[in-house]
């Protein structure tokens, strides 16, 4: 690989690693945001209604498994760039 090449591959790296941390970080928000509030539309006197909770864990339990797989992504940039910097 010529030293032009890794330095374009390195380049895009870093622009990956960038793109990841912040898909990392907006998917922690959103998958760790608090549940609570009025039900919508006054349908019960239950201040969180049954379903917003199970739509809710359904929702975390999504952005958790992005999440996941996100930081997965964001490891193995990290392992790239790594590599490339020892020169293997």
């Amino acid at each position: 690989m010529t030293t032009k090449e890794l330095h374009a591959f390195r380049r895009r790296l870093l622009e990956m690693k960038n793109r990841l941390g912040g898909a990392v970080t907006t998917l922690e928000a959103e998958a760790l945001r608090p549940v609570g509030g009025e039900a919508a539309g006054k349908l019960s006197n239950v201040p969180i209604h049954p379903a917003d909770l199970s739509a809710d864990a359904y929702e975390e339990a999504v952005a958790i498994g992005m999440m996941e797989n996100e930081a997965h992504l964001l490891a193995e940039v990290h392992d790239a760039l790594g590599r490339i910097e020892a020169g293997t």
